[in-house]
């Protein structure tokens, strides 16, 4: 199930900060579409499939912050009973962390 957020269908909403190629980020901006890993930081095992679903600004370059809207693709059900508003997240490709976020905003949870 995912919530209607400023008119956009996804499951979070968050503030990111993406970091720069200087410190080991991205050398090009953060626009919709881009489907990084989401990684919760007390969970050094998983990495969950989303894509970005809305964006603000747009596009995001590497050492803005912005907000970001997530959708999950496979794992909300499995994901949603453990986020919170407040909990700290990151975005990676592969084992390289392109940004760091914080939950803002999360979508009705499904019903076990």
């Amino acid at each position: 199930m995912t919530g209607d957020y400023r008119g956009v269908k996804v499951h979070v909403e968050a503030r990111v900060r993406v970091f720069s190629a200087e410190e080991g980020g991205r050398r090009t901006p953060v626009t919709l579409g881009y489907r990084p890993g989401f990684h919760l930081l007390d969970d050094e095992k998983s990495d969950y499939s989303m894509d970005l679903s809305s964006l603000d600004p747009d596009p995001l370059h590497p050492g803005q912050i912005g907000r970001i809207g997530l959708r999950f693709i496979e794992s909300w059900e499995l994901l949603a009973p453990r986020l919170a508003v407040g909990m700290a997240f990151q975005l990676r490709e592969g084992f390289r962390v392109t940004a760091e976020g914080v939950i803002e905003w999360l979508a009705e949870r499904p019903h076990p």
